[in-house]
């Protein structure tokens, strides 16, 4: 009677959805977010994310009226503006966070040049929203020492008891003088006992405003990061995923953060050539600020940026700025263990290339670099080491549908021999680093060694940790000493030679060592003060990092769930970082390595299934991946096979209920 009606016709093309992979938005398909996932897995084409990025754009319009209450001014890109004058940047947040600021929006900003910064004494005068700490810093100074950060934000109850954030949006606004005071009181609680010590003579007041402004966005950011708040919604499984950082000084922090890039932007290089001392402070402080919020391509171009400035001005920033170059080296090793754990073995390709410069690992040969240089020692042989650790897998025959071609210098089809040569290869730059680690420990001669001499690890008792723990007299020298162990671990050579030969003949014996120096480790966790690796460890690698490659190097299944335990103890809210690393991140891969060798199978490295650059980001998370599966290479434990698989992370986080606040 009636004919259908016509199909409505399709008024745009955009695909409503904030998650989901490049090629299900374009062909407009509900993804499932595995990595890969399932659509692209059939199409066989590469599962790319889609990450939000920061837009560089020229601002035009007037000022801000303090008493408008609308947005004056649009903002507008300008391909062709002339060169001499000065760029603004425009930060745009995600849509769920919004803030306002006459600053970015209007687009006004005090005209400076480098030497006006160098003798300027107070930070301009301009606008910029703040939330609740200004009222903090005018009388009530509790939120700089209390003892339990979740206690120490002020907030909002609802009727269901759950706690909400004030946004900056909601508060008065401020002047940006007040903001800098209160985030330079809280970089000397909050950051500077963190930091290298060549930081110490940035806490007095007088500084640029170029720098004062980016040492108030990492004071601001420390402090977002402090102050957890649980999310209105969760969409995720994992209890951890609930909460966020406090979105008031993350905001701030990202709006200081511009001010200073909008600064450092104005820069000609012939200003870079007059003045590399302020050019050096502010690129080590910017990688700093990377560093903190997970963005690893944003942190390598800072980083690249410092290489090439200590190239071209290494005469006038040193001696002065060994010390700084030191605090460098620290944040870039930190940034590196974060982006190993958890990559791709592609990752761990360039085994040649160092991670610092022949030149400047000459200049870390000081007394006030000694942190820097055992973090880079263990970063170069844990880098090595998983590197040979790769080679011995591509060795392999194919082990079925999930063996993987890790890299085109291991390729699988090449002759065993070449595989061997690669290996010793890798063995002898292992041997080197080795030299330098004994070299390092030399320069400690009054250095009291662990009851028990970590130099006969075979007789150690290997049974109760707590029952022997070790103390030590500073949280730094304690992780000295960790570093040192962790460094010894990842230098033991029987385990490698275990892998090459694919047999676990007389294996107790070869892990011998290796067991008897984790063990050494875990005496020093049963001894450490977690508070203090939650404070002190913001900008380095953290503990629970260095139990997580222990746990992947040991063949103890008790081992694993005395690191499990250990973490599980210590895992709470307001306490989700430890080394800039999310902790039940560290948790869920542990649990990952128990549940597999319980299963058979000693799990030797984890992997990511698809490379995802480090992640996000982690504006507004404490983590910037999200990991469904991970690429397992391990061996069984009764025949000795290498073999590699898929696995789920699914279900390893246990039911732990509704977390109080």
């Amino acid at each position: 009677m009636y004919e259908p009606a016509p199909p409505r016709p399709k008024k745009t093309n955009i695909y409503r959805s904030r998650t989901g992979c490049k090629v299900c938005r374009q062909r407009r398909k509900k993804c499932d977010e595995r990595k890969p996932c399932d659509l692209c897995t059939k199409l066989g084409v590469s599962c790319e994310q889609i990450f939000p990025t920061f837009e560089f754009r020229s601002v035009l319009g007037p000022s801000r009226s303090r008493n408008a209450g609308v947005r004056q001014g649009t903002s507008q890109r300008q391909p062709d503006r002339p060169s001499d004058k000065p760029v603004t940047v425009k930060w745009t947040p995600p849509e769920r966070v919004r803030f306002s600021s006459s600053r970015i929006e209007g687009g006004d900003d005090t005209t400076f040049s480098p030497d006006v910064l160098l003798n300027e004494g107070t930070t301009p005068e301009t606008d910029l929203s703040l939330s609740y700490a200004l009222d903090v810093y005018n009388g009530n100074r509790k939120i700089l020492s209390g003892s339990r950060p979740l206690e120490e934000s002020s907030h909002l109850e609802s009727a269901d008891g759950m706690f909400v954030g004030l946004t900056p949006s909601c508060l008065l606004q401020q002047r940006t003088n007040d903001a800098v005071k209160f985030y330079m009181d809280a970089w000397e609680v909050h950051c500077l006992p963190a930091l290298n010590l060549s930081f110490e003579f940035m806490a007095t007041r007088g500084h640029s405003s170029l720098i004062t402004d980016t040492m108030a966005t990492l004071a601001a950011n420390r402090l977002s990061r402090k102050l957890p708040q649980r999310r209105l919604f969760n969409s995720s499984g994992s209890p951890w995923f609930s909460f966020r950082p406090d979105p008031g000084h993350e905001c701030l922090s990202g709006e200081l953060y511009g001010s200073a890039l909008r600064k450092m932007l104005r820069w000609s290089s012939e200003e870079f050539d007059s003045y590399p001392m302020l050019a050096f402070v502010a690129l080590v402080l910017f990688c700093y600020v990377e560093s903190s919020m997970g963005n690893f391509k944003e942190f390598n171009t800072h980083s690249q940026g410092v290489e090439k400035l200590l190239k071209k001005s290494a005469n006038l920033v040193f001696p002065h700025g060994a010390g700084l170059l030191a605090a460098w080296v620290e944040v870039k090793m930190q940034n590196w263990w974060r982006r190993a754990y958890f990559g791709v073995p592609e990752f761990f390709q360039a085994y040649t290339d160092p991670l610092l410069d022949s030149k400047l690992q000459l200049i870390l040969n000081t007394d006030s670099s000694r942190t820097a240089t055992i973090l880079w020692i263990l970063c170069e042989s844990h880098r090595l080491n998983t590197a040979a650790r790769i080679a011995c897998w591509a060795r392999q025959p194919n082990n079925g549908p999930t063996k993987r071609t890790s890299t085109s210098f291991m390729d699988d089809t090449a002759p065993t021999s070449e595989h061997t040569m690669l290996l010793s290869e890798i063995v002898a730059l292992m041997d080197m680093y080795s030299e330098k680690l004994d070299m390092w420990r030399a320069s400690f001669p009054d250095w009291i060694e662990p009851t028990g001499n970590p130099n006969c690890p075979k007789c150690l008792d290997l049974r109760s940790p707590e029952n022997e723990a070790i103390y030590f007299p500073s949280h730094k020298l304690a992780m000295n000493m960790a570093y040192y162990v962790a460094t010894r671990v990842m230098h033991c050579s029987g385990p490698l030679q275990s892998f090459a030969t694919a047999s676990i003949h007389n294996i107790g014996n070869i892990y011998e060592e290796t067991e008897g120096w984790i063990f050494i480790l875990l005496r020093i966790a049963a001894g450490i003060s977690w508070e203090e690796c939650i404070s002190l460890n913001a900008y380095t690698i953290g503990f629970a990092g260095l139990l997580l490659s222990c746990a992947l190097c040991s063949r103890r299944l008790e081992t694993g769930l005395w690191i499990q335990e250990w973490l599980e103890n210590r895992l709470e809210p307001g306490r989700f970082e430890e080394g800039n690393f999310p902790v039940f991140q560290i948790l869920d891969a542990v649990r990952l390595i128990n549940r597999e060798r319980r299963n058979g199978v000693d799990v030797v490295s984890l992997f990511q299934t698809v490379d995802d650059g480090g992640g996000r980001g982690k504006f507004g998370s404490y983590s910037s991946q999200r990991i469904w599966s991970m690429l397992v290479y391990g061996r069984c434990r009764s025949t000795g096979e290498l073999i590699s698989y898929y696995v789920s992370t699914r279900g390893l986080v246990d039911t732990i209920g509704e977390i109080e606040m």
